[in-house]
């Protein structure tokens, strides 16, 4: 169970030397959320939580690794790590990759997904982008389970004061083998400067039902708001 973590650590301290190569970028992110929140459910329990990660790929391949405070009955930390490629067709861009979802406290709650998108990308600098992600089952002996998403990301043309801003709004649905079927919808407003430092305001709702919830006992709330504070390196 340490080993992944390890491993997570030796992943965020060498991510400057991989930036190096020619033709590969890389980008190392820390920050505090006032919620974790994860397809329109809390993971830390309507909590703070801290994170860290770094991403590093060139214009067809990316990895990743990232790590979170979550609080469920069973565990307080969650580690992912994702790769995949992204080839462009003119103004799309898709999207095959995998992603692990992975708690060095309790591993019968580690979830693997593999994710098959696009986006289509305006000259303007409006994105637009489906998504859908597949688990064969959640957790140790979980459900398979099905996510769709449809994603918008709108610039602003003019900064606000240091900030270049966006406006992202997104849209999913959760549609597990087993257990009701529920939607979620966020909007969020992310700026960031030319040093890296970013701040995020969001609101997400959700019509799930809370007697489903079921990976741990925690507070919940569908209509809920966070703020995220980051640095990127």
């Amino acid at each position: 169970m340490k080993l992944k973590t390890v491993l997570l650590a030796a992943a965020l301290i060498a991510a400057p030397a991989f930036a190096q190569a020619e033709g590969v970028t890389t980008s190392v992110k820390a920050g505090v959320s006032t919620d974790y929140i994860w397809r329109g459910q809390s993971q830390s329990n309507n909590q703070a939580s801290a994170f860290a990660g770094v991403d590093i790929g060139t214009d067809l391949i990316y990895l990743g690794a990232w790590a979170g405070q979550v609080k469920f009955d069973t565990a307080n930390l969650e580690t992912d790590l994702y790769a995949g490629v992204k080839p462009a067709i003119g103004p799309v861009t898709f999207d095959l990759g995998a992603l692990a979802y992975m708690y060095p406290d309790d591993t019968s709650l580690n979830t693997y997904e593999g994710k098959l998108g696009a986006t289509y990308n305006f000259t303007n600098g409006i994105t637009a982008g489906l998504a859908a992600y597949y688990t064969p089952h959640v957790g140790k002996d979980g459900p398979k389970n099905t996510y769709t998403e449809l994603a918008v990301g709108v610039p602003f043309k003019n900064p606000i004061g240091p900030f270049d801003v966006a406006m992202n709004t997104s849209v999913g649905y959760n549609d597990p083998e087993n257990g009701d079927s529920y939607y979620n919808a966020k909007v969020s407003f992310a700026g960031v400067t030319k040093a890296g430092w970013g701040v995020e305001i969001g609101a997400t709702t959700t019509d799930i039902d809370k007697t489903n919830l079921s990976i741990h006992d925690a507070k919940f709330s569908a209509n809920k708001g966070y703020l995220t504070l980051s640095k990127a390196f």
